[in-house]
This record gives C-alpha cells, structure tokens and sequence, in this order.
C-alpha cells in the first residue's frame, strides 16, 4: 500500500513537472513574440520577469537577458500606459556596448562595429 502511494506520488510529480515545462520555449525565440500594443501580463505570459526594469521619461523600461548558442543578447521593451510602445533592437554581445559607443558616433556606426566585431570573432574561431 506504501509503495503505491509513493508511486502515484511520483506520476502526479513528473505529470505537474511536464506539465510545467513542456510549454517553456527559449527565450531567443519567444522575445520575437512581443510587439507594440501587448500589455505587460501578456508580455510577462511569454516572457516571464524582465531581469531590469526602470523608470524613464515618462515610461516603464524592462530589459530581458538570454542566451543564443552561448551568446550574451538583450531586448529591451518599453511601456507607455501599460502596453509596449517600442520594441528595442536585439542587442548582440551587450558587453561590448560600451566599446562601441565610444568609437561611435551614430547607431548605424555603432551596429556596424559590432557587427564588424562579430564577424572577426567567427573568422578567427574559424580559423583555429
């Protein structure tokens, strides 16, 4: 009689932990799911809790961190009444943010450069 209870114990276990986690996508791929318009319960049903959220002009700031093959990425959201009002761009390799900001002078010169970093990355991991 013990033994059956434990092992209804550990079906409903592994039911409620599949249950869990068998909707969770990656995070590279949902954060393409949110758009301008969603609310923030709608966003935090995909995305789950941003890992920064601020205040600024007037709008609230959530910033989310993943991970794609072992690359650092950040999408920023930012909501005017509730709802998304800009999707940020996918930022590649935040770390390299301050670096290329200060050898920038513009967004487009700041996206080639880290483009420009990347594909040198990749030639020089090619090449070993």
């Amino acid at each position: 009689m013990k033994t059956l209870k434990i092992l209804n114990y550990l079906i409903g276990l592994l039911f409620l932990t599949s249950s869990l986690f068998g909707c969770v996508s990656p995070m590279h791929k949902a954060v393409n799911d949110v758009h301008p318009g969603m609310d923030k319960s709608d966003v935090l049903e995909v995305l789950g809790s941003p890992k920064y959220s601020t205040r600024s002009k007037g709008m609230d700031v959530w910033q989310y961190v993943f991970y794609k093959d072992n690359t650092k990425m950040t999408k920023t959201l930012y909501f005017q009444f509730g709802s998304i009002l800009k999707v940020g761009k996918t930022v590649v390799r935040p770390d390299l943010l301050k670096q290329a900001m200060a050898s920038s002078n513009s967004i487009d010169e700041y996206e080639n450069n880290i483009q420009n970093y990347l594909d040198n990355t990749k030639q020089n991991s090619n090449a070993q």
